[in-house]
Formats: structure tokens, sequence, C-alpha cells
């Protein structure tokens, strides 16, 4: 069972996360396309929690699926899934992080996934509290001065990733309100009444904490957390209003969107800084109508690697039987 908003969503938070990392590095600092800044908050800080959103969305529909098959299903998807994200970390992690095994988006995925898939299979108050929780034991660090540097490390390092949590399981509690609207055949009113009721909670849990701490992603506030539930909410609704084949196809396999962005143009810009020993500081303008039509051929690899395939998978049938 899939959502077509849940795969528009995704996508758009894929291409907004392409989008964005390519305009930081063709343009260097410039304030249309800064995030990961420390002590400030931009329009691109809230992608990469969007995607995380839609992940925790996802991983409802897909933990369903796995039980109406019934036996291990559930647990050797699971391990597949993990398997091939774990395999392109490890080439993918030191370009973007800097590190050799350091935290990607691509291991914040992974290690986000393990527990909300748990909170998958209890009442939506249990994730409600495992984030209020998280959120208080934020706020006593921080009371108390204990507070890594998340700063030091990309996304905050290892020691920020629990703080992501609260972002995916508020996927996995709207995505349990969207599975069981389906399954029960509620009325769209009663469903769009719902997602209303969880958005105006998250936006004043999101204003009564930014009262005690600043809503800034490299703090990894819980204020910044709760603020991007609510906007992953408001675009959610957006991406239910139209239509996409486009942005829907890249939901459906957005880890091949994000490696090719680093073989097509990462790494032929990183080593091209290397060996010259420039940085590339393009206007912003030229950066921004680069970055908008970097997407194009990205799908077009995508979709001719779809192509391929499709065309050999009968003759790869035949062999196996």
């Amino acid at each position: 069972m899939r959502i077509s908003a849940i795969d528009r969503f995704r996508g758009l938070s894929i291409a907004l996360m392409i989008f964005f990392t390519m305009g930081m590095g063709l343009s260097g600092p410039n304030a249309l396309f800064d995030h990961n800044e420390p002590d400030s908050i931009h329009i691109g800080d809230f992608v990469l929690p969007m995607f995380l959103f839609a992940s925790g969305m996802s991983l409802v529909f897909f933990a369903d699926k796995r039980k109406e098959k019934g036996g291990n299903a559930l647990f050797l998807d699971s391990m597949e899934r993990a398997g091939k994200l774990f395999f392109v970390w490890i080439f993918i992690a030191p370009l973007a992080t800097g590190e050799w095994f350091g935290l990607d988006e691509i291991m914040l995925n992974i290690l986000l996934s393990i527990p909300a898939l748990m909170f998958v299979f209890f009442p939506q108050a249990f994730s409600a509290l495992a984030s209020a929780a998280v959120a208080g034991f934020y706020l006593i660090l921080n009371a108390n001065g204990m507070l890594p540097d998340f700063s030091a490390h990309y996304l905050g390092g290892y020691s920020g990733a629990l703080f992501y949590l609260p972002v995916m399981l508020g996927g996995v509690i709207f995505g349990k309100i969207l599975l069981e609207a389906q399954k029960n055949k509620k009325s769209e009113a009663k469903s769009e009444r719902a997602l209303l009721l969880f958005f105006i909670a998250s936006l004043a849990v999101s204003l009564i904490l930014i009262f005690l701490v600043p809503p800034y992603k490299m703090s990894l506030s819980p204020s910044f957390m709760a603020l991007s539930i609510s906007l992953s909410l408001a675009v959610y609704i957006i991406c239910t209003k139209f239509e996409s084949t486009h942005l829907e196809q890249m939901g459906k396999n957005p880890l091949a969107y994000w490696v090719l962005m680093f073989v097509l143009y990462l790494v032929p810009l990183g080593s091209y800084e290397l060996f010259s020993g420039s940085l590339i500081n393009l206007d912003w303008r030229i950066a921004l109508a680069l970055s908008a039509v970097s997407l194009l051929p990205i799908c077009l690899v995508v979709r001719t690697i779809d192509w391929v395939a499709n065309s050999f998978r009968p003759y790869f049938n035949a062999l196996r039987q």
C-alpha cells in the first residue's frame, strides 16, 4: 500500500537536499544556500528533517506490508535495506563529512530507523513520550552546560544523532494516522482534521520550546526539531494538492539520486578544487540556475538505468528458472 503524496513529499525533500547542497558547493558562502551554520537558522536547515519525517512515515507502510507477508519478512527486508544503505555510506561518508566513517545523512537515517521501526508497533502515545523524553534530556544537559559541541562535526556527529529522533518519530505518528484512516476507510475530512490537530500541537510545542532554547539546527535544539515537524506537515499538505510523477519517482528511490549527485557533480568539483588549488565561487544567480537544472541529468541517468534494468529483467528471470 503506497500513498503517492508520501512519495511526492520524499521526492521533494531529496530534490531540495540536492539543490541546497549543490548551491553551497558552487557559490561558497551565500545567504540563499547557507545551512548547517552555528548560532543561526536558514530555510535549508529544514530540508534534512523533512526527509527524516518522510522516512518515518514510510516506515509505517514498510512495516505494515511486511507484517502482511508474515514470517521473518520484516526482519529480513529491514536487514537488506540497512545493508544496502550501509554499503553506500562507506563510500559516501568521507565525501560528505570529510571524515572516515563520519555521520552523514545516510548513516543518520540508518541509526534513527532502528528505534523508529520499533515504535511503529506501539501506540502513537509511546512515540510522543519518547520524543518528549529526548527533548527533556536535551534541556537537562543544556541547563547544566553538558551539551557536546555539535558544530565540531557534520550534522552534529554521532553524539547528536539521538536529538533528531523526535522528527522521525513525528513521521511515524503521522504515518500511523494515515494508515489507520486508509484501513478504516475514514472520510477525507476526518483525515484532514487529524492532520490539522497534529500540526497545531507540533506548532504549539515549537512556540513553547523556543522560549527555552533557540531553534538552531547546529545546536540540535528541541525547538528546531518541533519546528521541523510543523514545517514538514505543512509541506506534506501541499504535496497532497498536486500531482507530479517526477517527484513520485524520486521519492521511490531517493538513494539513487543522492549517490548520483556525488558521482556526477561533487566528486568532479572536489577534484577540480583539489588539483587547481582554487575554490569554486560562482555568482549566486549562476549557482541558482545550475543548482536548479542539476537534477535533470541525474533524472536522465536514473531513468536510463531503470530502462536497462527492466529490459534485461525477463532474461534474468528466465535464467533463474
